[in-house]
């Protein structure tokens, strides 16, 4: 597992950065296709209701879950396994996070939290576990084809 030092005296490993930024970039993406459904469907209001905010968690979370899979697929986790298994495994996990996710924004739209603030709570917390469940579910490569990469690197 590389490492690189943050500047900070912590490191952190080569394939978590790669999934920071991809990250980013998937934010980026979900998030402009939210604010455009929000300014074509809803007149781009800052305090949806209910139904509104649900129908935003949802395309940003479309929008989100396609781009994250193809860019952590090739960039990150460099996959070349089936990849209808695993875009099947990776929605399939995103579904989870997206139930979490509209727990939390119905939470924080009662607690009063526009709807920028709760965005980037929820992106936070969704992109935390999202992780976890790519590299531990979707990505996950066979413990003989880890061994084997090993080995090879040692050589």
């Amino acid at each position: 597992m590389q490492h690189k030092n943050l500047g900070t005296g912590k490191t952190i490993t080569k394939e978590a950065a790669g999934y920071l930024m991809c990250g980013v970039l998937s934010m980026a993406i979900s998030w402009a296709a939210m604010l455009a459904v929000n300014a074509v469907f809803f007149g781009g209001t800052a305090y949806p209701t209910p139904v509104q905010n649900s129908v935003l968690g949802l395309a940003n979370w479309t929008a989100g879950m396609l781009s994250a899979f193809f860019l952590t697929r090739r960039f990150v986790f460099r996959s070349d396994g089936n990849i209808v298994h695993e875009l099947a495994k990776h929605a399939g996990s995103r579904i989870v996070t997206l139930l979490m996710e509209q727990a939390l924004r119905q939470l924080f739209g009662a607690a009063g939290f526009d709807l920028y603030l709760t965005t980037l709570a929820v992106t936070g917390v969704s992109t935390a576990a999202n992780y976890v469940l790519a590299k531990l579910f979707v990505f996950r490569k066979k413990s003989h084809e880890t061994d084997l990469n090993k080995n090879a690197q040692d050589c």
